[in-house]
């Protein structure tokens, strides 16, 4: 006789466990049957804050925050002017992702960071009854998607920032979900996967090149410039 027992497994991922009542004669594990449901767009993420750094961005910011979500890898990075904005920007993209999906929320995974585990942002994952997966202090490889995320957005930026020539303070111009990663199928990229289209890249430019910002029609003048 087979007894059905709900249980929330690695990231929140709903699985069923069926558990032999001759479980307790000491029957293998590996006789005991395990289905798990494949996790959902837009219901498990990870997420983490990284700074500051010292060059703030022209618009003064000196941290980011990025979620990963882990189903499609799609991310999302706010830059912040501070920690504590986190709890804004998360606001957002819950809002943003759910109205996209249809899914609700089902888990989150962090680090200890107090922005992040702690006032505002627990207050309302609890009440969301979001679960909270906060890794053991100083064992990031538990939240090792996100970090290696993050390392990853760090050497990019600096890899372009030194090639062109660039000053520091537009670290923060960095394209998130254009690029393909190996953790797709197909090579694809994770806006692929979530918008089923391929992204359009026709409004970008090589770093360094010469470009003139558009006068807005209101303010053109009669045989003026329409950009300067």
């Amino acid at each position: 006789m087979w007894s059905p027992i709900s249980h929330i497994g690695l990231m929140g991922l709903p699985s069923l466990i069926v558990v032999s009542l001759a479980l307790l004669a000491n029957i293998p594990n590996s006789l005991i049957p395990i289905i798990t449901i494949m996790p959902l767009l837009f219901a498990n993420f990870y997420m983490d804050t990284c700074g500051s750094f010292l060059v703030l961005t022209p618009h003064k910011k000196s941290f980011f925050w990025v979620i990963l979500d882990n189903k499609s890898n799609y991310t999302h990075v706010t830059l912040l002017a501070a920690k504590s904005d986190v709890f804004d920007a998360y606001q957002k993209v819950e809002a943003l992702w759910e109205a996209k999906s249809g899914n609700h929320v089902v888990a989150v995974c962090m680090d200890g960071a107090k922005e992040l585990c702690l006032g505002c942002l627990e207050d309302h994952l609890t009440s969301q009854g979001v679960v909270m997966q906060v890794t053991a202090m100083y064992s990031h490889s538990q939240n090792g998607n996100i970090e290696h995320y993050i390392c990853t957005i760090e050497d990019r930026f600096q890899t372009l920032l030194a090639d062109s020539g660039f000053s520091m303070m537009f670290w923060g111009n960095y394209l998130c979900n254009c690029v393909p990663t190996s953790t797709l199928p197909d090579n694809i990229t994770s806006y692929e996967e979530v918008e089923h289209v391929k992204p359009n890249l026709a409004h970008l430019q090589v770093w360094g090149c010469q470009c003139f910002v558009t006068i807005l029609p209101e303010l053109c003048t009669k045989g003026g410039p329409h950009h300067f």
